[in-house]
C-alpha cells in the first residue's frame, strides 16, 4: 500500500546517506593513514566529513563521536531542523478507516427543500439528500482472539511463524482499535493469504518503534518518527454523529494507540519515547483517491435512480460528453461503474545514486523514477525468463535491495574498523601481515533476511519484542512475516 512504500522510499535514501558518508569516511580513513600513524591526528577530517556530508540535502547527520569511541558504532542521527510529515489520500486502511460517512439516497436539485444536505462541489443544484450515516467499512480482516468473537460472518484460519493458528474474521459489526491484516477477498487459499498488517497498524507500529527498522537501528541513532500525518477529506464523511468523522478516527485509531503503546514501556526504556504524531484532516484530496472515486460512484447511482423515476429536470437529464462515451452498442446507458486503482506504482528520489548503464545524462535521469507492478511489485520491464533475469527486476524498495544496502554498510564498518586499528601503531614496509589484515574484508554471505534481523543488537530488537508481547497493548497479537517468505541476501 502506499503508506509503507512510501516508508520504504525513505530507509532507501537513508541508507543511501549512511552508504556514502561510510564510504567517505573509509577512503579519508585510508589515505590518513598513509600519511600518519597516530589516529588522533584523524580527529580534524572526522569533522570535515560531517561537513561535507551535512549539506541542506541531506536528512541525516554523522554523529563524529561514535567513530571515536567505538568503530563499530558509527552512527547517525535526524538533523535537528528535519521533521518528518506523511500525507495520505485516503484514510489509511484498518482501524483509522471506520468512521461515520453519509448514505446516499438521491439528488435533490433545490437545495432549500432539505433539510441535511451537503455539496458535492459542483455548485448549486447539485446537493444531496442524505438523510441516513453509518460506518464506512474497512476490507481488512481482523484478527480473532482465541476464544473467538461475535458479529462475525465468516471465518479463515492459517498458520505464521510467530501465531501457530491465526484465524481472522469478517465483521458485521466493526469493532474498534483493533488489529486487522490488509484487505483481500475471502476465496484466496490459505497458502496465499498475507500476514501483512494494516496500514493504520503499521502507523501506530512506526509511531512507537520509528520508521527505520531493525537493520537500520545498528547505524542510526534512536527512533526517527512522523512529526504530522496530514490526510485528504472524504466528501461523504460527517464530523458529527455517534462515532465522529476523518478527524476523530485518525486520533483514536494512530494518536491514541501511539501514546498507549509508549506508555506501556518499562522505565529503563523511557528515553526512547516519542511523541505522537499530529493528525490533520485537509480539504484538499485527490480526485482519483478512493474515497472521492466512490463518491462520485454514489453521485451516478443516485443519478440512476432519479433519471429510473422520472424525477431529473431535463437540463441535468442530458448525458455529459463522458456519458456519452459510456453508451453501449445498442444506445442504452452503461450501468455505473465503479473507478479502479492503478495497478502501476512510482517512486522517485532526488538524490538517488545508481549507475546509468551507459554512463549518458538521459539514463540517470531515468534511474531517478522507478515503475512498479502493484501485483507483483516487479519493475516495469520485460518478463523475465530465468531465475537471474528475477533479480535484475526487483524494485529498489523491496526487502531484498535494502538487506543489500544493510550488507554492504555492515562491511564498510568491518574496514574502517581495521583501518582504526592499522593507524594506532607504527606500520613497517615489512609488516605485509598487517596490511593484508587492513586490506582484507570481511564478506556476510549467506546469511538470511532473518538472520541479519536476529543478528541486530539494537535497542529497538528489545523493545519490539515488549511491544508485540504486551498484555492488552494496541500491537498485542502482531503477525510475524512467515518463514516461507524468509530468504538468502547475495551479491553486495
Amino acid at each position: 500500500h502506499a503508506e509503507t512504500l512510501a516508508r520504504r522510499g525513505l530507509i532507501a535514501v537513508f541508507w543511501n546517506e549512511v552508504e556514502k558518508t561510510l564510504e567517505g569516511i573509509k577512503e579519508k580513513l585510508d589515505a590518513k593513514t598513509r600519511q600518519s600513524n597516530t589516529f588522533n591526528r584523524c580527529e580534524k577530517f572526522l569533522e570535515d566529513i560531517n561537513m561535507e556530508r551535512n549539506c541542506l540535502q541531506n536528512i541525516l547527520e554523522f554523529v563524529p563521536e561514535s567513530l571515536q569511541v567505538d568503530p563499530e558504532g558509527v552512527r547517525f542521527r535526524l538533523r535537528t531542523n528535519v521533521t518528518l510529515h506523511m500525507y495520505i489520500s485516503d484514510s489509511p486502511c484498518g482501524d483509522a478507516s471506520i468512521y461515520e460517512v453519509r448514505k446516499i439516497n438521491g439528488r435533490d436539485p433545490t437545495p432549500e427543500h432539505n433539510t441535511n444536505n451537503f455539496s458535492d462541489g459542483k455548485g448549486a443544484g447539485n446537493t444531496i439528500a442524505a438523510s441516513e450515516t453509518e460506518l464506512n467499512f474497512t476490507g481488512a480482516k481482523i484478527i480473532l482472539p482465541q476464544n473467538g468473537s461475535s458479529h462475525i460472518s465468516s471465518i479463515l484460519e492459517f498458520s505464521s511463524v510467530s501465531n501457530s493458528n491465526v484465524t481472522l474474521g469478517r465483521e458485521d459489526v466493526q469493532k474498534l482499535g483493533a488489529l486487522r491484516v490488509k484487505s483481500s477477498r475471502s476465496n484466496i487459499p490459505t497458502h496465499l493469504r498475507t500476514t501483512s498488517m494494516s496500514c493504520s497498524d503499521k502507523i501506530v507500529r512506526w509511531g512507537v518503534l520509528g520508521l527505520q527498522g531493525v537493520l537500520l537501528s545498528n547505524f542510526i541513532m534512536g527512533p526517527i518518527c512522523l512529526s504530522s500525518i496530514i490526510v485528504g477529506r472524504d466528501p461523504r464523511g460527517v464530523d458529527e454523529g455517534q462515532f465522529g468523522g476523518q478527524s476523530v478516527a485518525l486520533e483514536r485509531s494512530l494518536t491514541q494507540r501511539i501514546k498507549q503503546a509508549l506508555d506501556s514501556l518499562p522505565k529503563k526504556y523511557h528515553h526512547f519515547n516519542s511523541k505522537p504524531p499530529m493528525v490533520a484532516v485537509v480539504n484538499q484530496s485527490l480526485d482519483c483517491s478512493k474515497s472521492v472515486s466512490e463518491f462520485r460512484y454514489m453521485m451516478e447511482i443516485a443519478d440512476k435512480c432519479k433519471i429510473d423515476a422520472g424525477l431529473l429536470p431535463d437540463e441535468e437529464r442530458a448525458p455529459s460528453p463522458e456519458k456519452k462515451r459510456r453508451r453501449t452498442n445498442d444506445g442504452n446507458p452503461l450501468h455505473p461503474q465503479k473507478g479502479s486503482a492503478s495497478g502501476m506504482c512510482i517512486n522517485w528520489h532526488q538524490l538517488h545514486q545508481d549507475k546509468p548503464s551507459k554512463g549518458n545524462g538521459a539514463n540517470e535521469q531515468k534511474l531517478l523514477t522507478e515503475i512498479t507492478i502493484g501485483a507483483t511489485g516487479f519493475k516495469r520491464a520485460k518478463k523475465p525468463k530465468t531465475p537471474e533475469d528475477v533479480l535484475g527486476t526487483t524494485s529498489r524498495l523491496c526487502r531484498f535491495r535494502l538487506a543489500q544496502r544493510y550488507m554492504k554498510c555492515t562491511e564498510l564498518i568491518s574496514q574502517i574498523k581495521k583501518l582504526v586499528q592499522c593507524s594506532k601503531y607504527e606500520l613497517n614496509e615489512g609488516d605485509t601481515e598487517v596490511r593484508a589484515e587492513k586490506e582484507s574484508c570481511n564478506k556476510l554471505e549467506g546469511l538470511s533476511y532473518a538472520k541479519c534481523k536476529e543478528q541486530s543488537h539494537s535497542e529497538v530488537k528489545q523493545i519490539t519484542g515488549l511491544v508485540f508481547s504486551c498484555n492488552g497493548g494496541p500491537l498485542n497479537g502482531w503477525l510475524r512475516t512467515n518463514s516461507q517468505e524468509d530468504f538468502i541476501v547475495t551479491d553486495i
